[in-house]
C-alpha cells in the first residue's frame, strides 16, 4: 500500500525530519512511501476553470500538481508535515492541494463533492518554535480549511504529534517513539480505507 508524505515546511527543520522519518519507520516495510517536499514543486496556480470537474484532470499543461494529484489519488495514507506556528498549508502547500482537488473528490450533478475513495487514514506532524505557538494549540493543531480538505478527500485524521520548541536531545526520543506508533496506527488502518 502507499504512504504518501507531504513535507509543507518551506525550512529544512532537522527535527521535524527526524519526526517524519520516525513516523517512517513506524510504517510497516511492505508499504511503499513515497515522500514530497511542497516547496520544490513547480506548480502553476488554479485558474478555478472549473474544467477539472466533475471526473477530469486539471486541464493545465502538465506540471508537478498533476503527478502529486495521481500520487493523492492512489495514495492508502497521507502524512503532512506542517510548522506548528501555522498549521494550515503554506502558499506552495495550498496552490499544490487546489490543483489536486479532482484527484480528491468529485463533483455529483448536484455540485456536490464526494471522496474518490473514503476512511483513508492521515496523521499530521507540526514543529514548532514555542514563542510562536497558537494559544491551545495542542489539542488540535489543524486550522477549518485543512480539516475540511482532509473531510472532502475521504481522510480520517487518526493522530497528530505537535511539538512547540525545540527538541532536545533528552526528548527526542519520546517524541520520535510517539511519531514511530503513530506510523504504526496508520499502517493498521490502511487496510480498512476503500
Amino acid at each position: 500500500m502507499n504512504v504518501l508524505i507531504l513535507n509543507d515546511h518551506c525550512v529544512k527543520n532537522p527535527a521535524e525530519l527526524k519526526l517524519l522519518k520516525g513516523l517512517c519507520d513506524g510504517i510497516a516495510a511492505s508499504h511503499k512511501i513515497q515522500w514530497v517536499d511542497a516547496h520544490q514543486l513547480e506548480v502553476q496556480p488554479c485558474q478555478n476553470c472549473q474544467k477539472c470537474h466533475p471526473f477530469g484532470e486539471c486541464v493545465l499543461p502538465e506540471d508537478d500538481a498533476h503527478h502529486i494529484g495521481r500520487l493523492l489519488f492512489a495514495a492508502d495514507a497521507l502524512v503532512l508535515g506542517l510548522s506548528a506556528n501555522a498549521p494550515n498549508l503554506t502558499t506552495p502547500g495550498s496552490a499544490l492541494l487546489e490543483r489536486c482537488r479532482s484527484a480528491l473528490a468529485y463533483r455529483d450533478e448536484n455540485g456536490a463533492s464526494h471522496p474518490w475513495r473514503k476512511h483513508r487514514p492521515a496523521a499530521v506532524i507540526a514543529l514548532g518554535a514555542a514563542k510562536a505557538a497558537r494559544p491551545g494549540a495542542g489539542a488540535d493543531p489543524l486550522r477549518p480549511g485543512l480539516r475540511s480538505m482532509l473531510n472532502t478527500g475521504g481522510f480520517t485524521l487518526v493522530g497528530t504529534l505537535q511539538e512547540c520548541g525545540e527538541m532536545e536531545s533528552a526528548d527526542a526520543l519520546p517524541l520520535i517513539q510517539r511519531a514511530q506508533n503513530l506510523g504504526r496506527e496508520l499502517s493498521e488502518r490502511m487496510y480498512f480505507a476503500v
